[in-house]
């Protein structure tokens, strides 16, 4: 370590690299001309030259950045998918440079600040990628990119984002008040609002009006809900985080698909039509946008959230409680809205079941939120 803080161990720094202060660089090659600001780690990567990566940037080992390419502050590369916090004294990893790229930013790209970088994509020459946004998928080529997750949107010919009709009713709830969106609700969606219907009932109304076939219920445990839906006619599958609930719902339903799996680890092969989750948002850590992000991503038409305790008050704020074993949490109305709105969806619909023996007058008990992909 130098006198301003810099750590370069067993790396190759081009002519003209400017480096500024608390910066660590590891095992990795960094070409001519290019500029590192403050509290930014390069752990065995590789940046072509005139590269501009700004303060708070983590660049992990396998990750091939191009020429003229702009990072943008906070941005974070990722360079494994099925991370695990468990296993490390059987699994060392060295940060090191290798021609074997995990994920590969090609020339001219440009990335906006605190954007996420998955693993194992490839970002094309000249794209741009929004601030904040949560990139799972390649970007191709002059292509801007914004959103989580991160959807490919039109631009002209200056480059600047061209603004759809279609996009602005859910982009300007974004900045709404609780006034706005409560108006906006009961306008909306008026005496649908809130009805008094069981989960079974409205899976098999989506069934029955909708051409829906397969159903993925995700977090679903020891597949509880399975004899419930079986008269609702959908080629059904189950994954849980817990091996041993898996184990259970093996045993007790043999015919069905059932697989130990996390939330974030869901593959293309799991996309499905609908996606349900019942309470599983009650039980993650926060923050919950990559865990609503990556069911979002999994859904084919519509994704069907069931909660239990939802703040009937927007004043309430959300609360996450520690028991045992899960996160209690009690979500505030609002902020749940606009968390669904950040997917950008084609419709909510929102169907509250109270059930009297549970329902305080400070939450209501059930709520089920319908989220379209496609328009219904």
């Amino acid at each position: 370590m130098d006198e301003q803080g810099r750590i370069i161990d067993n790396s190759i720094i081009g002519k003209g690299v400017v480096i500024k202060p608390f910066v660590h660089i590891k095992n990795s090659i960094i070409r001519n001309g290019c500029l590192i600001e403050s509290f930014s780690n390069i752990h065995g990567a590789k940046l072509g030259e005139n590269v501009k990566v700004m303060g708070h940037v983590f660049i992990p080992a396998g990750i091939g950045i191009g020429r003229d390419t702009f990072i943008g502050p906070g941005t974070i590369f990722t360079n494994k998918k099925y991370p695990r916090r468990y296993g490390f004294k059987k699994e060392v990893v060295e940060n090191r440079v290798t021609e074997e790229w995990v994920t590969i930013v090609e020339d001219e790209v440009t990335i906006g600040a605190g954007a996420i970088i998955g693993s194992g994509i490839t970002i094309g020459k000249g794209s741009y990628i929004g601030m904040g946004s949560v990139v799972l998928d390649d970007v191709p080529e002059g292509a801007l990119v914004y959103g989580v997750p991160a959807k490919r949107r039109d631009i002209d010919e200056r480059g600047a984002p061209i603004r759809r009709k279609e996009d602005e009713p859910n982009r300007k709830w974004q900045n709404w008040n609780s006034d706005e969106i409560v108006n906006c609700l009961e306008k909306d969606w008026g005496e649908n609002l809130i009805q008094r219907k069981t989960l079974h009932r409205v899976l098999k109304d989506l069934k029955e009006k909708h051409d829906l076939k397969t159903l993925h219920d995700v977090g679903g445990g020891t597949a509880v809900s399975y004899p419930f839906l079986l008269g609702c006619g959908y080629d059904y599958r189950m994954s849980d985080i817990t091996p041993e609930m898996v184990e259970k719902a093996k045993e007790k339903f043999p015919e069905i698909n059932v697989e130990v799996k996390d939330i974030l680890d869901l593959t293309e092969e799991d996309k499905t039509d609908v996606v349900l989750s019942q309470d599983v948002l009650l039980h993650v850590p926060s923050p919950i946008q990559p865990y609503l992000a990556t069911m979002w991503w999994a859904t084919g038409k519509v994704l069907v959230l069931k909660l239990a305790y939802v703040w009937k008050s927007l004043d309430q704020p959300t609360r996450d409680d520690w028991d045992l074993k899960f996160y209690n949490r009690k979500f505030n109305l609002l902020d749940l809205i606009r968390s669904l709105l950040f997917l950008d969806p084609k419709k909510i619909e929102m169907i509250a079941v109270d059930d009297d023996e549970k329902t305080t007058p400070e939450w209501s008990n059930y709520q089920i939120f319908l989220i379209w992909k496609e328009e219904p």
